[in-house]
């Protein structure tokens, strides 16, 4: 062989032929091969579970709306309760319900105490008007 550099090439082939032999990267490689693969690693996992942390926090926004939804639900359903319980034991409550869905008082109006003694006469003379 000439000293044409082949030298070195002969080295590689040699080396290539007899794996046990002694080829050993620089030691900056060495050191920097572990910390690379880890980076590329965590890389990797952000790029590929990016997505899915997207639709996941579109998710939770929608569970979160869902749960005011049914909290507001919840809440109409305890005052209709209360409300049909009014109306089932307090005669007052349902007279004046009544009175408003009919349309014979206004909301606000004010309205006069009418004595029990005088409640027949006072019906008579309505009676009478009409």
């Amino acid at each position: 062989m000439s000293d044409c550099g082949c030298r070195n090439v002969a080295t590689v082939v040699a080396h290539i032929r007899h794996p046990t032999s002694d080829i050993r990267l620089p030691q900056f490689l060495d050191a920097a091969f572990w910390p690379t693969l880890i980076v590329a690693g965590a890389l990797f996992a952000l790029a590929s579970l990016s997505p899915g942390a997207a639709e996941w926090k579109a998710v939770r926004h929608r569970l979160a709306v869902a749960d005011a939804d049914a909290a507001a639900l919840r809440s109409e359903i305890d005052g209709l309760e209360r409300v049909a319980t009014a109306l089932r034991t307090d005669p007052a409550f349902a007279a004046e319900v009544a009175r408003l869905d009919l349309g014979l008082s206004r909301e606000g109006a004010a309205r006069l105490a009418v004595p029990a003694a005088n409640a027949g006469s006072v019906r008579r003379a309505v009676a009478t008007r009409s």
